[in-house]
């Protein structure tokens, strides 16, 4: 058990095909997953267009830590990002 942190930066997807919503920025996929799937990320836009994904949550053992992570992966799958 313990705290758990888990860091992710990715490439900003060109659009969500589920919607049909294309991106322009960073900032743009960032708006658009915290409205449409409740995950928070950090739009970088600086240097590239970049997120950053990170989660930090108690987990009970690794199967709790893997519930967690499976949970992002399904909300993520559902926005059929295009890359």
């Amino acid at each position: 058990g313990g705290s758990d942190s888990f860091y992710l930066y990715v490439g900003v997807p060109k659009k969500a095909n589920k919607t049909g919503i294309m991106f322009n920025s960073a900032e743009d996929v960032s708006e658009y997953l915290i409205k449409e799937a409740h995950i928070s990320t950090v739009p970088w836009d600086d240097e590239g267009q970049y997120l950053r994904f990170s989660a930090t949550f108690m987990a009970k053992n690794k199967d709790d830590e893997y519930r967690v992570i499976e949970e992002m992966k399904k909300r993520l799958k559902a926005l059929e990002l295009q890359f």
